[in-house]
């Protein structure tokens, strides 16, 4: 893609690098930058950018490596209302450009095809999410295969059964492993089992951290007739558990029962799961922080299909009365994730079906 010229609207003799950083390793945004230019007493460079709705809006001139947070983040022509030109996965390694005044940031990928264009600045990390590799590994004991590090938001995609050989090229937080093979029918699949289920390596080679393009190898994963069995119950060992920033760390509620003084009204019966603020459960937001921006508390918080189930919904489950906050990519409808203290307690809890009712 040919960049789009830009019209100056003031001179540097230098370029701005960011040096605020917001939490969660997000990338700083316009804010940010400005602020930081105040503080170190630089001149930033400014552009103008056209939205796609015709609006002019500005974009400062930056310079950095970025990684993409999301399970997708799409790629625009304009900072906003523009038109699709690709979709980055998570973990893929980008560089930013520039950053808008409406929440977007103008990045550059180089891979087997350069693209460029805008994507939402939230979406963005300033640290790299992935560790790359190119290994051939052998698969111990039967896992299903998911689009997205994370028992929550992933949704399985595939399954692997023991003595399965297939291509490692990533790993996250040493929790998570990302694989590619052939299926049975002769599709390529791409996902994540938990690095768990790994048996060993065969003919490994570091790939080059500089690139983000996916390595096409000679050897292909070989998979077996047989059915595997989904991991996420036996998996205890290397999850790693976040650390909530307040007092105690993961924040305790208390039950709250169901009053007479409500009315419940029957919503069907639901799929009940439970997790916690582990790296298996939750992936890259493993830190208790909800989808709706609170800090998920136990005996409290849930995880619903926010269509059927509204935010901020008081939900009754087996006379206990919950909040819900959060959502996943994979809840669907008539599936509620409980939230819990600890991987154990997720384990131990299990999975069941309940009558679930709204509490008004």
């Amino acid at each position: 893609m040919i960049r789009r010229p830009r019209r100056y609207l003031a001179f540097s003799l230098m370029l701005f690098l960011l040096a605020a950083r917001l939490t969660r390793g997000n990338v700083s945004d316009f804010d940010d930058v400005k602020d930081s230019a105040r503080d170190e007493n630089a001149v930033v460079v400014y552009f103008e950018a056209m939205d796609g709705n015709g609006n002019v809006i500005q974009e400062l001139n930056v310079n950095e490596t970025v990684y993409v947070a999301l399970k997708t983040l799409p790629l625009y022509d304009a900072p906003g209302g523009g038109e699709g030109i690709a979709e980055f996965k998570f973990g893929a390694k980008l560089t930013r450009v520039g950053v808008c005044e409406n929440g977007y940031s103008h990045v550059v990928y180089q891979g087997s095809t350069v693209y460029e264009g805008y994507v939402q600045t939230r979406g963005l990390s300033d640290s790299q999410i992935m560790e790359r590799m190119q290994d051939s590994v052998v698969i111990q004991e039967g896992a299903d295969v998911l689009d997205y590090p994370s028992r929550r938001d992933g949704e399985v995609i595939g399954e692997v059964s023991a003595e399965d050989v297939v291509i490692r090229t990533g790993s996250y937080n040493n929790t998570w492993t990302r694989i590619w093979y052939t299926d049975l029918d002769g599709t390529r699949m791409d996902g994540y089992v938990l690095s768990s289920v790994i048996k060993g390596y065969i003919e490994s080679t570091v790939a080059d951290s500089g690139s983000d393009s996916d390595s096409d190898s000679q050897s292909e994963g070989i998979l077996h007739e047989n059915e595997g069995k989904g991991v996420f119950t036996e998996a205890v060992e290397g999850v790693t558990q976040a650390e909530i920033t307040t007092s105690g760390g993961v924040l305790i509620g208390t039950p709250e029962s169901v009053t007479e003084q409500v009315t419940l009204v029957p919503l069907g019966v639901f799929r009940i799961t439970h997790y916690c603020p582990c790296s298996i459960c939750c992936g890259p937001y493993a830190d208790g922080i909800t989808s709706t921006g609170v800090t998920a508390v136990t005996n409290h918080t849930i995880a619903v299909q926010p269509s059927q189930i509204p935010y901020g919904s008081r939900v009754a489950i087996n006379g206990q009365v919950y909040y819900a906050e959060d959502c996943g990519g994979a809840i669907v409808e008539n599936c509620i994730d409980v939230y819990v203290a600890t991987h154990e307690e997720a384990l131990e809890k299990g999975v069941f079906y309940t009558e679930v009712y709204l509490v008004t």
